[in-house]
């Protein structure tokens, strides 16, 4: 509702996005009387109320990518994981086939949580399937790092173990570079996808190399 209300949807980025991509916000419409932020916030709030019963909590939703600036002002201590995948088979499996949907929206995130300093983890959905444990080890030690509390002592891998199912993975880039989904990897979006899986490079240097990634 409030991408709505903002004049924006979860399908649709400005046409000069790759170049400039300004963090979603309040003022991008005209709202003298506050009533939007206003309905925003106290919807929030009583989502965040409700979740704090379960503290540590998450929320996973890919518009989170946009609409992280709009929650942040009502987060105490917030982590922020941004998982990544091939864009291709982003495409094949989502109901937009879009790889350029998959470059906004890995931007949109990556610029959301460098600007609002968050604290960020890069997870690899390929490496879930590659070696589990280490992904978990990961994942794990950074929230510990992080300042997560409330984890047990250690990750519950038993349970963690029953989501991830290779089975389910139904797409692989390698088939679909050669298929008719090859076209939409344009060179922005290959540029952004090899900006990200570069495991050698440090997270800190990561918008260094996006900016590099302007071409459409």
């Amino acid at each position: 509702v409030v991408l709505q209300q903002l004049k924006s949807s979860w399908t649709t980025f400005p046409d000069d996005y790759l170049t400039n991509p300004k963090l979603l916000n309040f003022t991008s419409v005209s709202d003298p009387t506050g009533a939007i932020r206003s309905a925003f916030e106290t919807r929030a709030k009583r989502i965040l109320s409700d979740m704090q019963v379960y503290s540590p909590w998450l929320l996973k939703d890919v518009r989170f990518a946009r609409t992280l600036p709009l929650w942040r002002p009502l987060l105490s201590r917030p982590v922020c994981i941004v998982p990544y995948r091939h864009p291709l088979e982003v495409a094949a499996s989502s109901m937009m086939h879009s790889s350029t949907l998959w470059r906004n929206y890995m931007l949109s995130a990556l610029t959301a949580v460098r600007e609002l300093k968050c604290p960020t983890l890069l997870v690899s959905y390929e490496a879930w399937f590659a070696d589990a444990d280490s992904q978990y080890h990961n994942l794990w030690s950074f929230l510990r790092c992080a300042g997560v509390s409330g984890l047990p002592a250690d990750p519950p891998y038993k349970a963690m173990k029953d989501v991830v199912q290779p089975r389910l993975k139904h797409h692989d880039a390698g088939h679909l570079a050669r298929s008719q989904y090859s076209k939409q990897m344009l060179p922005s979006t290959e540029c952004i996808w090899r900006a990200i899986s570069n495991k050698s490079a440090p997270i800190d240097q990561l918008h260094q190399r996006l900016s590099k990634c302007s071409r459409p």
